[in-house]
């Protein structure tokens, strides 16, 4: 190669590295929100990545067998500006403790099930007392965990939204225990 050559293709390597670099900044910029599971004392149980903050699509279901009814209820959520937003909840029947009137959102019947979707209800976080008789399951991206195991066999357990840089979430992956699938 030439000098003028040699010149012109370090000049384009340089910039398709600069390019390169630039890209892989933006990227690890970019933040993942994840669902923070604290149990008691609030010590960090799990941190369970949900998608790109803000983006759509990313949510996650707590199900239970309500206590007093005896029947399954399953409530869908998702982040909304580091908040926790319920927007949809299943159940097979009333009864006390049960959702009934006006609660907002579309009533259907749907497979001998009552589902209210189209809520908005915002939290900053939710608290769970999960015990063994309530089955209280965490799904997140067709993965079901236990929370009574996932918070040591009883006491309360909290769950919030975190923010965590991708490249955090990439490279230290999932962190949670009581994994049923």
């Amino acid at each position: 190669m030439r000098g003028e050559d040699r010149r012109r293709h370090h000049r384009a390597a340089g910039g398709a590295l600069q390019a390169l670099l630039a890209a892989a900044v933006a990227a690890l910029s970019l933040r993942f929100d994840c669902l923070a599971i604290e149990g008691p004392a609030g010590t960090l149980r799990a941190e369970i990545p949900l998608g790109l903050a803000g983006a759509r699509g990313s949510s996650f279901v707590l199900s239970f067998m309500h206590s007093v009814a005896k029947l399954p209820v399953a409530e869908y959520f998702r982040p909304r500006g580091g908040e926790i937003q319920l927007y949809k909840t299943v159940y097979k029947g009333l009864g006390a403790g049960l959702p009934f009137g006006d609660e907002g959102g579309r009533v259907s019947l749907v497979d001998g099930s009552i589902v209210i979707d189209g809520l908005d209800r915002r939290f900053q976080s939710i608290t769970v007392s999960p015990s063994s008789f309530t089955e209280n399951r965490l799904e997140v991206g067709g993965r079901r965990y236990d929370l009574y195991a996932l918070v040591g066999g009883g006491g309360i357990a909290t769950l919030r939204i975190s923010r965590r840089p991708v490249g955090e979430v990439i490279f230290r992956g999932q962190t949670a225990k009581g994994v049923l699938q």
